[in-house]
């Protein structure tokens, strides 16, 4: 069940009086290029968007994954992409967190997507993608976090054409490997081309 949240008036330290939910204080704490440039400022008032319906599922606490994308701009705080937030356990020690936001240009420019491992030491975020990130394996294609694994899809970004007839712009290409984390680490294999579980 999805965790009651307070609206706008629930302040961040409320928020932050559960250390275990490594999700929220992710939310809160992340510097902005790791969360779609979303302010600090913005961030309690995320969690509350995203709490307040019980309907809504895109931030999931049991499965420690949050997959953020806001249409409405009556209830935008700031996000400049779409993301993807996925807790990876492991034994004895805090969950590692891992971010994907797309940024998918409108325009002919290929996507300049960040994909990042992040480990909590203390009040620090420290970047761990390189030491866990498997050889020949592209950190500029597209990574979409399974909800209720700890699997992490690899597709590459393409050019399609727009339905309305404006030229092309870049979307998700077909999945063509996974990432399975094992609690120390990842094992990179290749899939036969399918499409993505956004979910």
């Amino acid at each position: 069940m999805k965790t009651t949240i307070a609206l706008l008036t629930l302040s961040a330290t409320t928020i932050m009086a559960a250390p275990e939910n490594l999700l929220n204080i992710a939310i809160l704490q992340l510097p902005e290029q790791y969360l779609a440039g979303i302010p600090m400022a913005r961030r309690a008032e995320l969690i509350s968007n995203l709490s307040r319906n019980a309907a809504d599922t895109r931030l999931d606490y049991a499965n420690g994954w949050l997959g953020y994308a806001n249409d409405n701009p009556y209830r935008s705080v700031g996000a400049n992409s779409l993301f993807w937030i996925k807790l990876l356990p492991r034994k004895d020690r805090e969950p590692l967190v891992f971010i994907h936001i797309p940024n998918r240009s409108e325009n002919s420019a290929p996507p300049k997507s960040v994909t990042a491992i992040l480990e909590r030491r203390g009040d620090k975020w420290e970047n761990v993608t390189e030491s866990l990130l498997p050889d020949g394996v592209n950190a500029t294609d597209c990574f979409v976090p399974r909800r209720n694994a700890a699997v992490i899809q690899i597709a590459p970004f393409v050019q399609a054409e727009r339905s309305d007839g404006r030229g092309k712009y870049w979307a998700d290409g077909q999945r063509t490997g996974e990432l399975r984390w094992d609690g120390r680490k990842f094992e990179f294999s290749k899939t036969r081309p399918a499409k993505l579980t956004y979910d």
